[in-house]
């Protein structure tokens, strides 16, 4: 394992890739270049990191100010903060000088690495990405702005995923608090990869660079998601998200989370839907204004009510 010694690498890293305290609203990701990696043949176990990459995957860039060979090197590393590699010495000072800014970078991962023939090389693997920037920028109607809590605007998601794929996706788009559409589609199990490209297409089309609300998303699914936006969409998966079980796990069960039924039985939060998918989609947007307007007052976390019988299943 090749874990950078930046201080406190693993939250940086977190932040970068989930964009965290971010609206999509008031960024834009700008595609710089093609860009390659070098400096792989200085990693102990880089043969193992690179057979992990997947195309469309996404990496961070940070500057490395404690590289005592070069004062510019911007390293480049996975979402585990494993180091994959640096921008080539030639091409790392307006990088490494941007960074320092406060401006953010990442890539995208183009194709997967090969071996070269040069054994000497110090680039064994041909390794491209896609360079992109993030801008941060406050949009020209600054009514535009989504509001902060349960009246902002955002999409709520729900995923349905098998093995290694989402086969289906639900999402309601909510603008300032008000559901203005929705997406709901199910792939089968004969669905080839034009029609998920469709699907991916109609949904990133749907919800542009909203915030996304959904319900057990963190691990798995969202590293699903942000593989599918490489592979189908070709462009990194940016978009701020919120897991609603963490919200709940935080403020009503003391961290304990649980399944979003049984929240909802709790409460007594009920919705109508044409789908399992819908339903799961309403559930979590209700769940979720329930907690943002703080109507819960503390039920649980001050102990003035037992934890319910549903929530212990």
């Amino acid at each position: 394992m090749n874990e950078i010694s930046l201080s406190n690498t693993a939250g940086i890293t977190a932040l970068l890739h989930d964009g965290t305290g971010v609206s999509g609203a008031i960024t834009k990701d700008i595609f710089l270049t093609e860009q390659s990696i070098v400096g792989t043949r200085y990693l102990g176990d880089a043969e193992d990191l690179v057979k992990e990459l997947v195309v469309g995957s996404r990496v961070t860039l940070l500057h490395e100010t404690d590289n005592r060979f070069d004062e510019k090197a911007v390293i480049v590393i996975d979402k585990e903060g494993r180091k994959l590699g640096y921008i080539p010495r030639y091409q790392n000072a307006v990088i490494s000088a941007l960074l320092d800014a406060g401006k953010m970078f990442y890539g995208v991962v183009r194709e997967k690495p090969e071996r070269v023939r040069d054994k000497d090389s110090s680039a064994p693997y041909k390794f491209m990405i896609d360079l992109y920037m993030r801008e941060f920028t406050g949009p020209e109607d600054p009514s535009a702005v989504p509001r902060q809590g349960y009246q902002s605007s955002y999409a709520v998601v729900a995923l349905v995923t098998e093995g290694k794929n989402i086969t289906g996706i639900c999402a309601l788009k909510i603008i300032n608090g008000e559901e203005r559409g929705i997406f709901c589609r199910d792939l089968d199990e004969n669905a080839g990869r034009e029609e998920q490209r469709e699907m991916f297409d109609a949904f990133e089309e749907m919800i542009g660079y909203l915030p996304i609300i959904s319900y057990g998303i963190s691990g798995m699914k969202l590293q699903l998601l942000e593989e599918a936006y490489g592979v189908f969409l070709g462009k990194a998966f940016s978009n701020h998200v919120i897991d609603v079980q963490k919200m709940a796990g935080i403020h009503i069960t003391k961290r304990q989370m649980h399944s979003l039924d049984a929240y909802a039985s709790w409460l007594g939060i009920t919705c109508e839907a044409e789908s399992e998918l819908e339903k799961e989609c309403r559930l979590t947007w209700k769940l979720y204004c329930r907690m943002d307007r703080s109507e819960l007052q503390h039920q649980n976390i001050c102990g003035e009510r037992k934890t319910p019988s549903a929530l212990k299943k």
